[in-house]
């Protein structure tokens, strides 16, 4: 018995451990369907930002930002000359608050905040959305009716900004990623009421592109965005 328990010992020893299955990383859930409307998608190195334009609300402004970004509309280049181009492409996010008043503000073709496209829009206001929420996207502004190309996106509730401000849109997907861009290190310029906390390596805006999707026909089995296949003469 005694042979026979060491023989079985060192067959034992001698088997190699078998290999353990390498476990496969879980894949990130897919985002939500966007529901039909308009959008604004921001791509950074930080990953994608999206929010729905509020067209019904402001309809000059998200005309206003949806021509700059496809570059329909004509802007004022730092040589003082009307071009026209995609504005929002490579603009960074200048701004970023992230104690007290919290948000991140991008647009200016300065990448300091004090440019615009040359030219300035109305304010817009509608009772049907407020700062009491994260995730609003407004207009910046030097004062009422001065609003240009440069917006903001809240990350907490801002009331006290009251109605002094368009806001034309409403993140849907992204705001971890706006939040990130906030906790970036930054330095404060100015001092009192006017101090801003400036990025010291501001994350740029990529590319800045519109998707709008229809909403479904009533009555078909046709998908919103699907094109139809063409029917077969007889």
């Amino acid at each position: 018995m005694a042979l026979l328990s060491l023989a079985m010992s060192v067959c034992l020893a001698g088997e190699a451990p078998k290999p353990e299955k390498p476990t496969e990383p879980e894949k990130p859930p897919e985002p939500a369907k966007l529901e039909p409307g308009t959008y604004a998608h921001i791509q950074t190195e930080k990953g994608e930002i999206v929010f729905r334009l509020l067209t019904k609300e402001a309809p000059e402004t998200t005309e206003n930002f949806i021509a700059l970004a496809e570059g329909k509309r004509p802007f004022k280049d730092a040589e003082g000359r009307w071009v026209q181009r995609r504005f929002y492409d490579g603009l960074v996010f200048h701004r970023i608050e992230n104690e007290g008043l919290r948000l991140i503000q991008g647009g200016c073709p300065n990448g300091d905040g004090t440019g615009g496209p040359g030219y300035q829009i109305d304010n817009e206001t509608s009772d049907a959305y407020g700062f009491d929420r994260p995730g609003m996207v407004a207009m910046a502004n030097s004062g009422r009716n001065t609003n240009g190309s440069q917006f903001f996106i809240t990350l907490a509730p801002a009331t006290g900004l009251g109605k002094d401000y368009t806001i034309f849109g409403e993140v849907v997907r992204g705001l971890d990623v706006a939040e990130a861009i906030s906790n970036m290190p930054g330095k404060v310029s100015g001092r009192g009421r006017t101090a801003l906390r400036l990025a010291e390596k501001p994350v740029a805006m990529t590319k800045v592109t519109i998707e709008t999707i229809e909403p479904p026909k009533e009555g078909g089995d046709d998908k919103a965005g699907e094109a139809k296949q063409p029917e077969a003469k007889k």
